[in-house]
């Protein structure tokens, strides 16, 4: 008998679908999938039917289960999630001794990247330029204003997890100097990564370019406070 299995996630449908229909149906090729998308608001209508479901697919969305939830899918194994960052709803998970498997470094990748471009376009006033060209309309009057460039310039990364760290890199490919907050960041590790270890008052107050990479979990909440931005420098 195959092995039993459901999709947990919620996220808007015009984001696109990880589980397509070619992966569902590689999927049914060695599994019995539940035929339901199942969601944080709707799992108590799926609920009887879970029971013999061994393996969750998830991605984004998905829901931080809770002891009664896990409780009524004694038979769970394993949870495979199709995204990055599993802070959210691992800890119940790993309570539970359920085996979580996230693609958290291969996640990364255009992520990071994604964030050097948003770097590199804020660098020549791209954003800026933009604005005022929304205002006005008058290109030559959008773009009077002094740019920095690339060279030299600090940019501080907030979290060095795998995103921060594959961003950092690229940083250092383009001559940008690059300083780092985070708790977990030993003075060792950010030697190998070639950022310096800093405050995070002291990262804004010396950044051109702050990249925010933490999880938006409770206890991250209001740790980047309106102060800290003000006291960046202007231009």
């Amino acid at each position: 008998m195959p092995m039993q299995a459901a999709f947990f996630y919620d996220y808007p449908p015009g984001d696109g679908d990880v589980y397509g229909q070619d992966r569902r149906e590689r999927l049914e090729e060695i599994v019995s999938l539940y035929p339901h998308v199942v969601r944080g608001n709707n799992f108590d209508a799926h609920a009887d039917s879970l029971r013999d479901v061994e393996v969750i697919f998830a991605t984004w969305g998905m829901p931080n289960l809770s002891d009664a939830q896990l409780g009524r899918m004694p038979n769970l194994e394993a949870v495979f999630y199709a995204a990055g960052n599993v802070k959210a709803f691992a800890q119940q998970l790993i309570d539970h001794d359920i085996l979580l498997v996230s693609a958290w470094a291969i996640n990364a990748i255009p992520v990071a990247e994604m964030a050097l471009a948003q770097v590199l376009l804020s660098c020549r006033g791209y954003y800026r330029a933009m604005r005022r060209f929304s205002d006005n309309h008058d290109g030559n009057q959008a773009k009077s204003f002094n740019r920095t460039g690339v060279f030299g310039e600090t940019v501080g990364l907030i979290g060095m997890g795998m995103i921060g760290k594959r961003l950092a890199k690229h940083l250092q490919d383009f001559s940008f100097k690059v300083i780092a907050n985070d708790p977990f960041l030993s003075e060792e590790q950010a030697s190998d990564l070639g950022v310096e270890r800093v405050s995070l008052e002291d990262l804004f107050r010396r950044s051109h370019i702050v990249s925010n990479h933490i999880p938006d979990i409770p206890s991250t909440k209001n740790v980047l406070t309106g102060s800290l931005f003000e006291s960046m420098r202007e231009g």
